[in-house]
């Protein structure tokens, strides 16, 4: 896809966001910075949710009986941190597919998701993170706040060079368990692990900041060929792609340097965009970060799953195309397509 040119005030606000708050996001978590003097009241989050009380609280490693029980244990040699965003109620759902597929180490960190309610929202906007006529549901601010706090965690642990992120509801894809099952019969078994770094190492040569491991609803027609990608002995299964609309984040991988443009980016918009919609927009915006999509996806979402933001149901990794020469728009068809 060839990229927009930028506005010329949409720019500067952005270089602007660089300059002013550059070291207030590298060195300090702004928003618990500014909200850890009320977590004492227990009430300023949700119910479910009263975390925040210190940064340690929030983040956890996978625990040493899960990783004896592991038999291979996956070491990255790319240096992939793997953060988990999960509500207390699917931690364990999270946990148990994150050990299924071999993610047991170190390396590995659950997030408590932050379930944000109107008094928690108004703190963000006296604080100037979001403005007063933000549209985001709570459930949106919460999944935003959620992928902003994985992001400065990301960027204060100097351990890792790239952030494997993974939302409490992900599923395998049909795909990749079919190849998986595959290899099964085999000699040898696929390794995630040894995929998630394959991936990470094209970040240099394939020249991105993010790439969606588990895009929704995208445009996959308009898809631009990056490079083939190999799992398991077999050759040309994956692409790398520039794709149009990769929406949804309960899978996908971000460089260093791609987290703190996101930083950046949430600040000089104020938070105003949902994750997904927010790394789309920072890819069209500014030539200097892309994001990219794995295809096919190798992740999708439980559709059995309660989802704290949307009543989506299964999502589908490409939109259905309409051809906009060859469609009369009517009430009904509309009415038909969308049902």
């Amino acid at each position: 896809r060839k990229k927009k040119g930028s506005s010329t005030t949409a720019r500067s606000t952005y270089i602007a966001a660089r300059r002013v708050h550059i070291d207030m996001v590298s060195s300090a978590p702004l928003a618990l910075a500014l909200l850890f003097p009320l977590a004492a009241e227990g009430n300023w989050i949700g119910s479910e949710q009263r975390q925040l009380s210190s940064s340690s609280s929030s983040t956890s490693t996978i625990s040493s009986t899960q990783r004896t029980q592991q038999q291979r244990r996956w070491v990255s040699r790319a240096n992939v941190g793997v953060y988990g965003i999960a509500m207390d109620s699917r931690r364990s759902q999270l946990e148990h597919f994150l050990a299924s597929i071999g993610f047991t180490g170190d390396n590995v960190h659950i997030v408590r998701a932050i379930i944000p309610n109107y008094k928690y929202r108004n703190i963000m906007v006296k604080s100037g993170l979001i403005r007063e006529e933000n549209r985001l549901s709570l459930g949106e601010l919460g999944c935003k706040e959620s992928h902003n706090m994985v992001m400065r965690k990301f960027m204060q642990d100097s351990t890792y060079d790239y952030a494997m992120v993974f939302e409490d509801d992900v599923k395998l894809s049909s795909t990749l368990m079919a190849l998986i099952d595959s290899k099964r019969a085999g000699s040898e078994s696929p390794r995630m692990g040894l995929m998630i770094d394959d991936i990470a190492l094209t970040a240099s040569k394939a020249k991105w900041q993010a790439i969606n491991l588990g895009r929704c609803f995208d445009e996959c027609w308009k898809d631009q060929f990056k490079r083939d990608f190999a799992f398991g002995g077999a050759q040309e299964i994956f692409k790398i792609v520039n794709s149009s609309r990769p929406l949804c984040t309960h899978a996908y991988m971000v460089s260093r340097d791609g987290a703190q443009k996101l930083s950046e980016w949430a600040l000089s918009t104020y938070n105003r965009m949902a994750s997904d919609s927010a790394m789309e927009a920072l890819d069209k915006h500014h030539e200097d970060f892309s994001y990219f999509s794995v295809s096919p996806r190798l992740f999708s979402q439980h559709d059995d799953s309660d989802s704290s933001i949307h009543d989506n149901g299964v999502t589908q990794e490409c939109s259905p195309y309409i051809d906009p020469t060859n469609i009369t728009l009517t009430h009904t068809s509309l009415t038909e397509f969308f049902r």
